[in-house]
């Protein structure tokens, strides 16, 4: 019985100390801004996000009957979502700052479908 005890006892020590080194740091988590339609007013709704560096995963929605793009020129992404299509992309930012959300099909830019992506460390 006392060796069935101690055991027992050594197991469950075992068993927290190997559920303390789990490796989940922050450096593989992926920072989801949701999902953005993305629509014939010209708008990205949100249009606004923040995250910290690193990963992001975003799902874009277009409502609308019209093709839109989803691009932030300064990280290199750039998506195009076909009408009633929806596309999830995962990206990375490896530097903090303000981030320019836009549509480039032609006029939707000017037309005010534009965003903004904070990133802080």
């Amino acid at each position: 019985m006392k060796r069935l005890l101690s055991a027992l006892v050594l197991t469950l020590a075992v068993a927290v100390l190997v559920a303390g080194c789990g490796g989940g740091g922050s450096s593989s988590s992926v920072t989801d801004l949701g999902t953005v339609k993305l629509t014939d007013n010209m708008r990205f709704e949100p249009n606004t996000f923040t995250g910290k560096v690193g990963k992001f995963k975003v799902t874009l929605q277009n409502t609308g009957t019209q093709i839109h793009d989803f691009v932030i020129p300064d990280a290199n992404v750039k998506v195009t979502v076909n009408p009633n299509q929806t596309v999830t992309k995962e990206f990375e930012i490896t530097k903090e700052g303000e981030y320019t959300i836009e549509c480039t099909q032609p006029g939707h830019k000017d037309l005010g479908m534009t965003g903004k992506l904070t990133v802080t460390k």
